[in-house]
């Protein structure tokens, strides 16, 4: 029987025994509606230490390595939006140029709580074996930091030079323009997913920047071109749904991200790994050490300069999160069905999914995903767990569960 549960993980069945035969997955989240309120949970870890302090001096010192790195390579405080949250205005964490070293540098340091506080090392644990990265567009570069294919120092020079360059190119174009660029977010039923996307493919004017789900679809475009795509679409839908009301949700940002007039950014973050800019990138290591899964194509990647290659071109292409959820579930089939030379049952029986923070937003695509495939999880008999690092109380769930899971590292298998 399948529901949810009081925390908000969905899963197949409740039960207290944890199995051994499961695939672990990291989700890092990438650049949104960033709110104060989603990193306040942080801020009694970077305060200054005392005699009755809970927090780990090393962490303490960890934390100001991290904070004061990143204000050497921005070239300006960045940390003091997370440690000044009441000076801070909303449209501040708003900034491309601020937002992405500052999520990178957040997610950083939710990892340093893990090892230094619950001495938890998720990306190399002695008795535990993660299997996949999965980051949300910016959130493959997070994964890259994370699992140091490359510095900390060079992922917040990366992001926050990306940054940058996004400004600056849509500066350019709409100083000639006498419109700006939307993004809207379409929340459609799944048996309307098909002829939406169809339709939205034939509309050469707007893009599709995300395909996040079978209920949730972003485009982008300038303002005009994307009104006159959602109304073509209200009135396409209707002839599928005469009952359904498309509401399509503003997300208030100038930058169109994922869309093709991007392209040309990517030729300058390229000559930045080129040129040893960023000095510590990983072709020269060759291989990832757990494989990502490419929110391009859905793949999976081993190969690191083959990933980093892919993180560069869906910066102008459309992020297929939805596809990057179904090489997953297709894999689990594969491993779930499995059978020894007796025709016993040997295969997963449980998905793990540790969603790093701030907000929930990668946590919540998860769930709908996999809500939408209740028929196939009950056919191969999986239990979803569904992790989330965006607070005290579920860091300290995780940090319990993730302890009593007992499946050995073992030889990471070459895709």
């Amino acid at each position: 029987m399948n529901r949810f549960v009081p925390n908000g993980n969905w899963v197949r069945m409740l039960s207290t025994k944890v199995s051994t035969s499961s695939r672990t997955i990291i989700v890092t989240p990438g650049q949104g509606i960033f709110k104060k309120e989603s990193i306040e949970f942080l801020t009694k870890y970077l305060k200054s230490t005392d005699e009755d302090s809970i927090i780990s001096p090393t962490l303490h010192e960890n934390v100001n390595n991290l904070m004061e790195t990143s204000n050497k390579v921005c070239g300006f405080n960045i940390s003091k939006y997370l440690t000044d949250l009441d000076n801070l205005s909303g449209s501040d964490l708003q900034k491309t140029s601020i937002q992405q070293p500052l999520m990178i540098l957040t997610d950083a340091i939710i990892n340093q709580i893990l090892k230094d506080q619950f001495e938890l090392d998720i990306y190399d644990d002695e008795k535990y074996q993660v299997d996949y990265t999965l980051g949300h567009s910016l959130g493959e570069i997070t994964n890259l930091v994370l699992q140091e294919t490359i510095s900390f120092e060079d992922g917040i020079k990366l992001a926050h030079e990306r940054g940058i360059l996004m400004e600056k190119l849509i500066g350019d174009v709409l100083s000639k323009k006498n419109e700006g660029y939307k993004m809207y977010v379409l929340m459609v039923r799944p048996q309307l997913f098909d002829a939406t996307l169809f339709f939205l493919k034939q509309n050469k004017d707007i893009n599709i920047s995300n395909i996040n789900s079978s209920e949730q679809i972003v485009i982008s475009g300038l303002n005009s071109d994307v009104l006159k795509a959602i109304n073509g679409l209200k009135s396409c839908l209707k002839n599928h749904d005469s009952k359904f009301k498309l509401k399509p949700i503003d997300l208030n940002v100038e930058i169109p991200f994922h869309n093709a007039i991007l392209k040309p950014i990517v030729k300058d973050l390229n000559n930045m790994i080129i040129n040893d800019d960023i000095k510590s990138v990983a072709p020269l290591t060759r291989w990832l050490p757990i494989p990502a899964i490419s929110n391009l194509d859905g793949s999976i990647n081993k190969n690191s300069s083959d990933y980093i290659a892919k993180i560069l071109a869906v910066t102008y292409q459309t992020i297929d999160f939805k596809k990057c959820l179904e090489t997953i579930l297709a894999k689990a089939e594969t491993e779930a069905l499995a059978t020894d030379n007796n025709h016993e049952n040997y295969g997963i029986s449980t998905l793990n999914f540790i969603n790093f923070g701030p907000g929930n937003v990668t946590k919540n695509l998860i769930s709908r995903f996999f809500k939408n495939n209740d028929n196939e999880l009950n056919r191969l008999k999986l239990t979803i767990n569904n992790y989330s690092l965006d607070s005290d109380d579920n860091i300290h769930e995780f940090v319990c569960a993730f302890r009593k899971l007992k499946k050995p590292k073992q030889k990471q298998e070459i895709f």
